[in-house]
Order: structure tokens, then C-alpha cells, then sequence
């Protein structure tokens, strides 16, 4: 990817990694219990998903919860 400044990549970047929580905080705001599946979703760089990831467990669950595909699979199985 080729940014014209220095301040282009770096909006792209905060772009990236806020995405995802920006998603959980607004359907947090209208109400919804928010899961999210880490396997379900990705970034363009690993590291920016495990930061994304990170961010949303500091916050203590405030946003909604986070785990796998397999387990939520297990608990709808029953």
C-alpha cells in the first residue's frame, strides 16, 4: 500500500484498528449484546487484529464479549 504522507498512513492505521470497536460500540449503544468471534474476523496485519482484539478485552467486556467460532459452536450444539 502506498500512502502520500506520513500522516495518510497513520490515519489509515487508527482507521484499521477502530473499525471493529467503533462496530461494537454503536450496536452496544442501540442495545445489542455484542459477541465477537476472533476467528470471524480479521485485519490486513495480524498485529493490528490482536491489537483490536486487546483493546476490546482491556475494556473489561464493556462492548461485549469475545471468543471462538468452535466455542460458540459447542454452546448453541447444547
Amino acid at each position: 500500500m502506498v500512502f502520500g504522507t506520513y500522516e495518510d498512513a497513520i490515519s489509515w492505521v487508527r482507521r484499521e484498528l477502530t473499525t471493529l470497536i467503533e462496530a461494537l460500540m454503536q450496536a452496544n449503544d442501540r442495545g445489542f449484546e455484542c459477541l465477537l468471534l476472533e476467528d470471524c474476523c480479521g485485519a490486513t496485519d495480524m498485529g493490528n487484529h490482536l491489537h483490536a482484539i486487546k483493546m476490546i478485552k482491556m475494556q473489561g467486556g464493556v462492548f461485549g464479549a469475545v471468543s471462538d467460532s468452535k466455542t460458540l459452536i459447542a454452546a448453541l450444539a447444547g
